[in-house]
């Protein structure tokens, strides 16, 4: 077999998650490892002004005394110092100005931006992620932070905590639902990406309560772009830690925390990014009592348990959101990402693909076109291979200049000038595929004449279909916008609608009002054969 094109990817490797981790989506969005670099910068927060007490769970550790915002040359110098420290673990990398500590809109709007600014020219500069309250987002706020996106990506971080009134009044949180609605309306209003926090094992809450908070969430207009997860914390000297003692209040276990957290991770979409499913606080050293459990310090150990009761379930993220329409064995779906719909066939695609991800992985793509689909399974699994086949010469040349562009080129990736239809020619034999894409039709800008071909189109398809591995994917873009795409899409789905129910499953995904759109046909087989 000859190796027609080799190149290698620094993408961050596979992580094989069943849920959308914020590591992969940063990697897919800058092709790099990104860090976000926590930063105060002096904000205090409203609530504390008003009645000197915050919320019922906020620790002295948590807060600013008063708003005395730092110079920008304050705030350059400890973005440069905490860079320093994580440039000896990471290379080539991106970073995000996380402003954390306090409201970070609360201030005046010509005060905030003299904050932001300030690390608008920071070398490797990816993007400025914002926390703030809800009650601390106003239209002014919202217009410039509009302004802000323009010049680099924007995040803002909303604490909601939880959706319930009764619970946020319980615990102070200091506004109603209606609040975070309309600040979350707003950002939306200027296309500012928003992240919500919530916290589980808030007083008097059940677990259904919990996860009616991750319902909520999911039916939000738009979708967040992230959702922070974290236990409750008792501090020392909080009102908190009152109740606690006189035990008024109780916390979860780390079992009850963990299916908690699965359970809301099922009915959270897809697209939305799992920016955190725990923290990992800081117990005061001379709070040698105190009722944080220990286990919640343990940030690593309590995701890996997450993982493993998902898998034990046999669940994933999405799959009760009524949006993921294809079960998940692997990593998740990544997102559609800002301004995209499901009129975007080719994300949808991908999304589907992307459940047949796992590491060490083989994978083909059947029509190579410009290297999309090959560039976007690399970065998804740097360690699988990746067999890619076009008869057009034209098309193979594009792909390697475009790999070697993104510095993509090793041992493992196979570009073949040739029909997808003698695909075994090339591909060892007992190899097995995790998962294969076809995106049928012509080479964009190249000749139209040109297509993808009925025939060889599912003599390939059914050879692929023979050595699919159990759980892996197939999905096929179809363009019936000319007289072979029509006939190509007709003779899939005749095919897939006859396949083996026992060993396939299929799905059908089409724009019903617009005929002449580009449709999808995926094929998963299943992991356990019914007799």
């Amino acid at each position: 077999m000859k190796n027609n094109f080799i190149y290698s990817s620094r993408a961050s490797s596979c992580r094989n998650k069943r849920y959308h981790t914020y590591d992969y989506y940063l990697n897919q969005k800058y092709g790099v490892k990104t860090a976000k670099i926590a930063l105060n910068a002096g904000f205090s927060c409203p609530h504390l002004d008003i009645n000197g007490k915050g919320c019922i769970y906020c620790g002295e550790k948590y807060r600013n005394k008063s708003n005395n915002l730092l110079s920008p040359q304050e705030i350059i110098s400890q973005f440069h110092e905490k860079k320093a420290a994580l440039s000896k673990k990471w290379k080539n990398t991106k970073y995000i100005a996380y402003f954390q500590a306090g409201s970070n809109t609360f201030a005046p709007v010509e005060e905030l931006k003299k904050v932001y600014e300030s690390v608008l020219t920071l070398e490797n500069l990816a993007g400025i992620d914002i926390a703030t309250r809800p009650d601390c987002i106003t239209r002014e706020i919202a217009e410039e932070l509009g302004v802000l996106n323009l010049k680099t990506d924007v995040t803002v971080e909303l604490g909601l905590q939880t959706r319930h009134d009764k619970t946020a009044q319980f615990i102070n949180r200091g506004y109603n639902l209606e609040v975070f609605e309309t600040a979350y309306k707003l950002l939306a209003e200027y296309k500012i990406p928003a992240a919500i926090h919530i916290i589980n094992s808030l007083p008097h809450e059940t677990p259904e309560m919990m996860v009616e908070t991750a319902k909520y969430i999911a039916d939000l207009k738009p979708l967040p772009l992230g959702v922070k997860i974290h236990m409750l914390y008792v501090d020392e000297n909080t009102e908190l830690r009152d109740l606690y003692n006189s035990g008024e209040i109780k916390l979860l276990s780390k079992e009850e925390y963990i299916n908690i957290v699965v359970s809301q991770l099922e009915y959270l979409p897809p697209q939305i990014v799992i920016m955190r499913l725990t923290g990992d606080p800081e117990i005061q050293k001379n709070d040698a009592e105190s009722p944080t459990p220990f286990w919640v310090q343990k940030k690593f150990a309590v995701i890996n348990d997450i993982d493993k009761l998902l898998e034990k379930r046999g669940t994933y993220q999405g799959r009760l959101s009524g949006v993921e329409t294809t079960p998940s064995t692997a990593a998740p779906s990544p997102p559609l990402h800002g301004g995209e719909s499901l009129t975007n066939i080719l994300s949808m695609a991908k999304r589907l693909l992307d459940v047949s991800i796992r590491e060490n992985g083989v994978y083909a793509d059947f029509t190579m076109g410009k290297g999309n689909d090959t560039l976007y399974i690399k970065k998804a699994c740097p360690s699988g291979k990746i067999y890619a086949f076009d008869i057009q010469k034209e098309a193979v040349e594009i792909t390697a200049k475009r790999l070697e562009h993104e510095n993509c080129l090793d041992e493992n990736v196979y570009l073949i000038h040739d029909s997808h239809a003698n695909f075994k020619k090339y591909i060892p034999e007992n190899t097995e595929l995790d998962g294969a894409i076809f995106n049928l039709g012509y080479l964009p800008g190249g000749d139209k004449s040109i297509t993808t071909q009925t025939d060889s189109t599912l003599d390939c398809l059914k050879d692929a279909l023979d050595i699919l591995k159990a759980g892996g994917v197939i999905v096929i873009s179809v363009y019936p916008g000319h007289e072979e795409g029509t006939k190509e899409g007709e003779k899939i789905l005749d095919f897939a609608k006859n396949l083996d129910r026992k060993q396939f499953d299929c799905l059908y995904h089409r724009l019903i009002n617009i005929p002449e759109a580009p449709f999808i046909i995926a094929f998963q087989k299943k992991t356990l054969t019914k007799e």
